[in-house]
């Protein structure tokens, strides 16, 4: 069942993601609380990451996208919570993460790399002369 509000949109980058020290409640990684991973979707309101660790749902996270996926020369920050983890291929888990924590300039950036990409993958229509 997809709860996500908003669409979407396949994308395929590393992210940088730090665990936050202040609602982690005690929750540590064997080697540290930085680590990459795959995003595998975005939308408005969440973003869908793959990565070697299961986190626990609640977890709040702090995510750090490079601007270059946006087209942008500013990296995107954002804070979000855990929502559901599954495992995904060997190995890899799958989270999706809702974004709880967005400055405005930034949800700006991904609403337009969304829209942008929605109006790529919209049909052609041919209207006759």
């Amino acid at each position: 069942m997809d709860t996500r509000s908003g669409r979407r949109i396949p994308a395929t980058i590393n992210a940088t993601v730090r665990i936050d020290e202040k609602t982690s409640q005690g929750f540590h990684l064997a080697k540290k609380d930085s680590f990459e991973a795959q995003i595998c979707d975005i939308s408005t309101g969440g973003v869908g990451l793959i990565a070697v660790f299961a986190l626990p749902k609640g977890l709040i996270l702090d995510i750090q996208i490079p601007g270059t996926f946006f087209g942008s020369g500013k990296d995107v920050h954002l804070k979000g919570e855990v929502c559901y983890c599954k495992s995904y291929q060997v190995g890899n888990y799958k989270f999706g993460v809702k974004f709880i924590q967005i400055e405005k300039e930034y949800s700006d950036v991904i609403a337009h790399f969304i829209s942008a990409r929605e109006r790529r993958s919209a049909p052609r229509l041919d209207i006759p002369e």
